[in-house]
């Protein structure tokens, strides 16, 4: 009975491990892929000799700034 039993393997990190747990075949569990390292990629480069305000220069015409209404706040005006 024992020579038909197999170590069970599973995911630690990069490499599978031995989980030292003899199994049937029956009972043998699949590697689970959710508990490998999730693997991220390099950063991207960065921008060679920035300068502050480009971006927005190459956007064109911006529209014009609106001032806010003047509120008059003397009796004079409002009685005339």
């Amino acid at each position: 009975m024992r020579d038909t039993l197999r170590w069970q393997f599973d995911w630690r990190g990069n490499q599978m491990q031995n989980l030292r747990i003899l199994v049937d075949h029956r009972c043998e569990d699949e590697p689970q892929p959710q508990l490998r390292p999730i693997i991220v990629g390099p950063d991207p480069y960065p921008v060679r000799d920035p300068r502050p305000g480009f971006a927005a220069s190459q956007q064109g015409p911006q529209p014009p700034v609106q001032t806010p209404l003047e509120i008059i706040t003397d009796d004079e005006g409002l009685n005339g």
